[in-house]
């Protein structure tokens, strides 16, 4: 058996999960137009993510993105 004489708490990174917008009870009660200015707002934000380099914010804009595309086809 050996001791830890460091008793160091472990440290672990854990990335913050940010809720979907998809996933929004709300987005069940909004209208395909509606549904579609949040999808160019979407968009929009994803391409200025993009631009100014952070990319985790824009793969999470085109995940967003790519759900409410979804929704909007199955709703159509």
């Amino acid at each position: 058996m050996v001791a830890d004489s460091k008793k160091t708490a472990k440290r672990y990174y854990i990335e913050e999960e940010e809720k979907s917008l998809a996933a929004d009870p709300v987005i069940a009660y909004l209208s395909i137009e509606e549904l579609k200015k949040m999808v160019e707002r979407t968009k929009k934000s994803m391409e200025k993510a993009a631009k100014e380099l952070e990319f985790i914010e824009a793969a999470r804009l085109r995940d967003e993105y790519m759900a409410l595309q979804k929704l909007i086809e199955e709703r159509g």
